[in-house]
């Protein structure tokens, strides 16, 4: 047994039959197949699993206890497995201040050369974060937003409280500050808001007028006791925008943020950091000019530094935002939400971290990465995968597209067919033996174009949308039809579809990216979700198909 390849003996996970491979190492292999195969039971249940097992191993018992724990998997032998890396296309995990230059790491290196060159200087490194004492906005707190409650969708002035016109549940007539709004006395709770005087409007909405105050009698077992009124929307804004939510019982913050706007702070301009921490400059830049520079402007100005002690902390921080500019990815910048991201963009944030690693015979393990991806960004996928294995490391792609099978070292088709008709090895060589091997995969295969598309009569029309780096766009979505929204990552189909768009339609039904790692469980979960979508809304007799629109990502 070379110690230049992975021994699998015996797999039995899933639906594998006993099967055995030997996988070389330094080279791209590909396993190929219809789904349910068995795929991703040898990938995945198998070989990262055993090796991740393994490596939880080294680890004391305290620290395992912190750790996921694994199986040992079904088989009878694995042997000269390395550490593993998958790369998924999912989003990245975090809260929501990770950003891609908290991700990359880069961001502690930019504080350091702002507090060692930046003028006037400012003390310490941790001083320029958003996160820090001094280094926070007063007015947002670091977040860099101000979240405020929107009356428009706080309230429904076309109804009366008896009719919950508060559309906020916790002080809907359903709570008892809701059941106080109707009998405290202030506020005729049988006609419409908008029937309100003007004095009775400003007092329900905003509370009395500065130095004044307010009281209506909330009815206890006790009898009447006197209750200060100071507004529905100061009152939301007290209860649940400056409290922490987490500890009610039936509020998330999910529903408070549904309620809401957000805008960007007046006072940092949305980077949620001390004015005085944004008026040090390093070549006329502050740290917040730094983070919103797209990365091919913010490599000029790295190379830029020529301050002895500034100039080793750039170089420092140069290769990263370089491995990110070689991957496509110049157009982003530091401050970038890594939430905000598509699949394709986060999966190459991901794969720039590693590549700037300087860990070696590593396995590198892609689940379907071209999934979703426009096809030039196909041929940079292959350009990262074939740098990954020159860097002595081995690579692993679950996939597909016919351009990465082609470029495989070696190919595994799994079959013949699914589920307890699968889980067996029906090729494993180079791509010239698969065409003659008569495996499911073709190499030749092309996609039928459709050359008679149905016509439409109506359509959806967004107006002069601007959101993220959409450019006042104006665009006509055809009704009644099958759509496509395609392009590269980051040309904002997201932004027009998930953002956009429901701003003006709200009957959309949403089939998100599914998390499942079985392709079979996929299908049938998203079979399941079309069916109960139009068991539920095809069969309403208010809502008609024609009035929704499905949105498959």
């Amino acid at each position: 047994m070379s110690k230049d390849e992975i021994i699998l003996r015996g797999l039995k996970a899933n639906n594998l039959k006993n099967i055995d491979l030997n996988i070389q190492k330094e080279q791209i292999t590909v396993f190929t197949g219809i789904s349910g195969s068995g795929k991703s039971s040898v990938v995945f249940d198998t070989l990262a699993t055993e090796s991740r097992r393994q490596m939880t191993m080294n680890y004391p018992m305290y620290v395992r206890y912190q750790m996921p724990r694994y199986e040992r998997p079904e088989a009878d032998l694995l042997k000269h497995l390395s550490p593993v890396v998958v790369v998924e296309q999912r989003p990245v995990s975090g809260n929501s201040r990770s950003t891609v230059g908290t991700y990359m790491d880069v961001d502690p290196l930019i504080r350091l050369l702002f507090s060692r060159i930046g003028d006037p200087p400012i003390e310490t490194a941790t001083d320029f974060s958003s996160q820090s004492s001094f280094g926070q906005c007063p007015s947002c707190n670091g977040f860099g937003e101000i979240v405020a409650p929107d009356v428009n969708k706080l309230v429904d002035e076309d109804k009366s409280l008896k009719e919950y016109a508060v559309q906020f549940k916790p002080l809907s007539p359903s709570g008892w500050q809701g059941r106080w709004m109707i009998t405290g006395g202030l506020f005729n709770p049988d006609i419409p808001i908008k029937d309100f005087s003007e004095e009775d409007y400003q007092l329900f909405i905003y509370g009395p007028p500065e130095g004044e105050r307010v009281f209506a009698p909330f009815h206890t077992k006790h009898g009447p006791q006197p209750h200060e009124w100071d507004g529905l929307l100061p009152r939301f804004t007290r209860l649940y925008i400056n409290r922490d939510v987490s500890k009610l019982a039936q509020t998330t913050l999910d529903d408070v943020l549904a309620m809401t706007t957000r805008t960007s702070c007046p006072t940092c301009q949305g980077s949620g950091l001390n004015p005085k921490v944004l008026e040090c400059k390093i070549n006329g830049f502050n740290i917040a000019d730094y983070d919103a520079l797209e990365l091919t402007d913010l490599l000029v100005e790295l190379e830029k530094i020529n301050d002895p002690i500034g100039q080793a902390i750039a170089l420092q921080a140069i290769p990263s935002v370089k491995q990110l500019v070689d991957l496509g990815l110049g157009y982003l910048s530091l401050s970038r939400k890594m939430e905000s991201l598509s699949g394709g963009e986060a999966q190459r944030v991901k794969i720039a971290r590693h590549l700037g690693s300087s860990l070696n015979n590593m396995t590198f393990i892609f689940d379907e990465p071209t999934a979703g991806l426009h096809p030039e960004e196909v041929d940079l996928l292959i350009q990262m995968l074939k740098r990954i294995k020159e860097e002595h490391n081995t690579v692993i792609v679950i996939e597909h597209n016919l351009s990465v099978i082609k470029i495989a070292d070696e190919i595994i088709e799994m079959g013949p067919s699914a589920g307890v008709h699968g889980g067996e090895v029906i090729f494993q060589g180079n791509k010239e033996g698969l065409e003659q091997s008569g495996a499911a995969t073709s190499l030749q295969k092309t996609h039928k174009i459709n050359s008679k598309p149905r016509s439409f009569d109506e359509t959806f029309t967004i107006n002069n949308a601007s959101m993220n780096n959409l450019k006042d766009l104006t665009v006509d979505i055809p009704k009644n039809v099958l759509v496509s929204v395609c392009g590269v990552s980051g040309s904002g189909k997201s932004s027009l579809m998930l953002e956009a768009f429901p701003e003006k339609y709200q009957k959309q039904l949403w089939l998100d990216k599914l998390r499942l790692v079985s392709p079979v469980a996929q299908h049938l979960q998203r079979t399941w979700e079309l069916w109960m979508i139009f068991g539920r809304y095809l069969h309403e007799k208010r809502a008609s198909p024609l009035d929704y629109l499905v949105l498959i990502r």
